[in-house]
């Protein structure tokens, strides 16, 4: 049995990760009913281990502390992002004396995921936060604020029309933050957006051979952090590299707290090394892995044969230099991140210093789970 903390962060994520490596058994995930993220993209973290865990099993068994079919608390669960997820991946679900309350559980979960896939996810989301789900595997897999339902294609939406969803980000997570009304920030976070999202509409459901990823399940996470400086850094004490970035932040506004935006973008794919170099994981070194994943990040990085590709990451690490922002990518096997407030006078399109999270060897997680920081 693994199990889940109600803390939800970035270690806790990894430990998920690392229980998961080599494993040949199934597995019970035991899930908490009531949960409490941490800065630096900790629910998404958490999302990406269950992802690794659900792909490891032969049969996917979570169980909750809930009493029957009934219980509220399966409700409070798939409000929170890793429990609706793995109320989406899993095959059985348990209350806390083994009884089976898996209908129950993946019909709240997909009355949820109906409701943030709509015109108006603001209203099924918790809180000064955001979030827009797909999951592929259940045919759910075009959320109307992201793709164009009422085209046959079911297109992705393009960079102009993404306007919408970094408008919705900002109304629900700033409400009447004077940045709200920031022109540049409302752009720049559409920029952003359609550039991840984009790669994770192309390559985050299909395997490395092109194949439908068996359970896919794909996303944004937004959120404002509001919170003291003495708070913060308590709550980000264990992670250095963010640790040394909150440290530099002061409230801004005359505000007494720090205020910054935390955006996600996570699917179940194979990941940016075994896409890149179109070979499982398994047959990439550590270190052909790791040059991979920085070629990714350089100009006109992509195997497609239009010379205007490849511009994406570009996009994205520009603008969070602009804005002093940071990021976190983990993949593979690596977790990399880039502090940018450093980087502010590099040209567009020179690669970001990415450094490794921690220094000891990392187990493998599925798909890519990329954060980044604004603060505001």
């Amino acid at each position: 049995m693994v199990q889940i903390d109600s803390s939800l962060n970035i270690a806790a994520a990894e430990r998920i990760i690392r229980e998961m490596e080599g494993r040949v058994t199934d597995t019970t995930l035991t899930l908490p009913t009531r949960s409490r993220a941490n800065v630096g993209g900790g629910e998404p973290a958490i999302v990406q281990a269950i992802l690794t865990w659900a792909a490891t099993q032969g049969t996917a068994r979570i169980s909750s502390y809930a009493v029957g079919p009934e219980d509220p608390q399966l409700d409070t669960m798939t409000r929170h992002l890793p429990g609706l997820c793995a109320a989406l991946v899993c095959d059985r679900a348990e209350d806390m004396h083994g009884q089976d309350i898996t209908e129950a559980l993946q019909a709240l979960a997909v009355d949820r995921l109906r409701g943030l896939q709509g015109q108006n996810p603001q209203l099924f989301s918790r809180g000064a936060q955001l979030e827009v789900v797909c999951a592929d595997h259940l045919g759910w897999s075009t959320p109307e604020t992201l793709y164009a339902t009422d085209d046959a294609t079911r297109r992705l939406l393009s960079r102009k029309e993404f306007d919408r969803i970094s408008e919705l980000i900002l109304a629900r997570t700033l409400a009447e933050h004077p940045a709200v009304g920031d022109q540049q920030l409302k752009v720049g976070l559409a920029d952003a957006l359609y550039e991840l999202f984009r790669n994770n509409d192309e390559y985050g459901r299909l395997d490395e051979h092109g194949n439908q990823v068996g359970k896919s399940v794909r996303g944004i996470h937004a959120r404002r952090q509001s919170i003291s400086r003495t708070a913060l850094a308590q709550m980000v004490e264990a992670s250095r590299p963010l640790a040394d970035y909150c440290a530099r932040l002061i409230p801004r506004e005359n505000r007494r707290d720090i205020q910054l935006l935390e955006v996600s973008v996570f699917d179940a794919g194979p990941g940016y090394a075994a896409h890149w170099l179109g070979r499982p994981l398994a047959d990439i070194d550590r270190d052909e892995e790791l040059a991979a994943i920085r070629t990714c990040f350089g100009k006109h990085a992509s195997r497609k044969t239009n010379s205007a590709a490849g511009m994406g990451l570009c996009t994205v690490v520009d603008i969070l230099r602009r804005r002093g922002g940071f990021l976190r990518l983990r993949t593979g096997r690596h977790s990399l991140f880039a502090d940018l407030v450093s980087e502010r006078e590099l040209a567009y399109g020179e690669p970001p210093n990415l450094r490794h999270w921690q220094e000891y060897r990392l187990a493998p997680a599925l798909g890519t789970l990329f954060t980044f920081l604004l603060p505001l």
